[in-house]
C-alpha cells in the first residue's frame, strides 16, 4: 500500500510541476507576443512544443494564430485557424481564444459577416461558461467595439468599449487596458476633443509602460 501511494505521490508531483512549468513558459510567451518580440516568441513555441501535453501544444497553436496575424502572415493564420477550427478536442477555453482571434482575421479581411459569426460564438461560450471571462472576455469587448466602430456603427461601438474599460477595472486587466483607452480616444474624438485627447495620451503612456 505504501509503495502505491509513494508512486501515486510522485506522480501527482511531476503533473503539477509540468503544469507549473507550462504556465511560466506560456506567460513569458504572452509577455514576448505583446512586446511585439514575436520572432522569439514563435522560435521558442518551435523548439518546445513537443516537451508539452496534445491540450498544451493546441494553445501554444492558438497562439501561433495570433503571433502569425501580428506578423501580418495572414494566409498562414487563417489556415492554422481553420484546422484548428475543426479539431474536436479543444477545450472551451481554447474555442473562446480561437473565435476572437479568427474574428480579427475577418475583419483584418473585410469580411463583416464571418467577423460577427466568430463574436456570436464566442460570446455564447461566455454566456454559457461564465468562467471564462476572467482571461478573455475583455478581448472580446474589445473586438467587438472594434467590429462595430468599423462597420459605422460608433454609438455602439463607443458604448462597449466603455463596456471593456469597466470590465477590465473588476479583474484588473492592464494588459488590454491601452488598447480600451485608444478605442475611447477614438470614441471621444466628435464629443470631446479634451477628452479624446486624455485617453489617447493615456494609452501612449500604457503602452510604454506594459
Amino acid at each position: 500500500m505504501k509503495i502505491y501511494l509513494s508512486l501515486f505521490l510522485f506522480f501527482l508531483g511531476n503533473l503539477c510541476s509540468a503544469q507549473a512549468s507550462f504556465h511560466v513558459f506560456k506567460k513569458d510567451l504572452g509577455e514576448k507576443i505583446r512586446t511585439y518580440d514575436l520572432k522569439t516568441a514563435l522560435d521558442l513555441i518551435n523548439s518546445n512544443k513537443a516537451r508539452f501535453n496534445d491540450t498544451q501544444k493546441v494553445d501554444l497553436e492558438v497562439m501561433k494564430v495570433q503571433i502569425f496575424t501580428e506578423f501580418g502572415w495572414y494566409d498562414q493564420s487563417f489556415k492554422l485557424s481553420q484546422n484548428l477550427n475543426v479539431n474536436p478536442n479543444l477545450t472551451s477555453e481554447q474555442k473562446a481564444r480561437l473565435y476572437i482571434e479568427r474574428a480579427l482575421i475577418y475583419e483584418i479581411n473585410d469580411n463583416a459577416t464571418a467577423t460577427k459569426f466568430e463574436l456570436d460564438k464566442a460570446e455564447k461560450l461566455f454566456k454559457k461558461y461564465p468562467q471564462l471571462k476572467s482571461k478573455n472576455y475583455t478581448l472580446f469587448l474589445i473586438r467587438k467595439s472594434s467590429y462595430y466602430r468599423v462597420n459605422g456603427f460608433s454609438e455602439m461601438a463607443f458604448a462597449i468599449a466603455k463596456d471593456a474599460e469597466q470590465f477590465a477595472n473588476t479583474i484588473n486587466d492592464y494588459y488590454n487596458y491601452a488598447d480600451i483607452q485608444f478605442i475611447l480616444g477614438l470614441g471621444y474624438k466628435n464629443k470631446s476633443p479634451a477628452k479624446s485627447l486624455e485617453h489617447l495620451k493615456r494609452a501612449l503612456f500604457l503602452y510604454k509602460k506594459f
